[in-house]
């Protein structure tokens, strides 16, 4: 992954642009606003059918303490990559219980946090 790394860490910020130039492109040949939304619609459909085919991640599960889940889905995805290793192999530690838990209500009561938040929430309200 030496030279991909930083494509693929990239890679989830492709996809605002890519929709966004689909969505042009939605409009460009459909010029009836009722077809560009079914259309959309549509794409998003599928976008939530696909969400049962994905596995959960392990880092998730990791932290669930739900370890024979995550250790099943390393497997899988190290057999994908050609390069098989059973569960049983799979050495994961289960995470501290002081940084599981925590709260919405917790940023809030930390009066520099509260400011971030509410900066970055009326950012995204005003754009």
């Amino acid at each position: 992954a030496g030279k991909w790394k930083i494509y693929l860490g990239m890679s989830m910020n492709y996809s605002w642009p890519v929709c966004r130039l689909i969505i042009a492109g939605l409009a460009y040949g459909f010029r009836d606003w009722h077809w560009h939304l079914r259309c959309i619609s549509a794409l998003v459909a599928v976008g939530a059918v696909i969400l049962f085919w994905l596995p959960e991640s392990p880092r998730w599960l990791i932290a669930r303490s739900r370890m024979d889940e995550a250790k099943k889905i390393l497997s899988d995805a190290s057999k994908r990559n050609g390069k098989p290793v059973e569960p049983e192999q799979i050495v994961l530690t289960k995470p501290s219980a002081g940084g599981s838990k925590g709260s919405f209500l917790d940023i809030m009561r930390h009066p520099t946090l509260r400011l971030h938040v509410l900066i970055m929430y009326f950012n995204w309200f005003t754009t």
